[in-house]
């Protein structure tokens, strides 16, 4: 079996554009995850997939991106539930900021 491995070198205006992309990923994560939070202190429960979904219409990014982050957040905030339900300590998920290079 081969394996390959491919480096991709993108010019200036596409390491831009790739920056902005994951600049917009990192803010819709940040303010679904306190859009969650304050649901729940606000009401007690925690959106649904599709309410996150309906949240993240016409923010910049792909449309299939956008679902992804929407459902990545919730199956994150509804893993902690059902791990805590079968005694497993773990952690609420956290903000989420932009890797500086190395």
């Amino acid at each position: 079996m081969r394996a390959y491995k491919f480096r991709i070198y993108p010019s200036k205006k596409q390491e831009e554009l790739l920056n902005k992309h994951l600049w917009l990923a990192k803010n819709l994560w940040n303010e679904l995850l306190e859009e969650c939070k304050q649901m729940y202190k606000d009401f007690g429960y925690f959106p649904t997939k599709n309410t996150l979904q309906l949240m993240v219409k016409r923010y910049g990014l792909y449309s299939q991106t956008q679902q992804e982050i929407a459902h990545r957040v919730h199956n994150a905030v509804m893993r902690v539930f059902k791990l805590r339900k079968k005694s497993i300590k773990c952690g609420f998920p956290r903000f989420k900021s932009i890797p500086t290079a190395v």
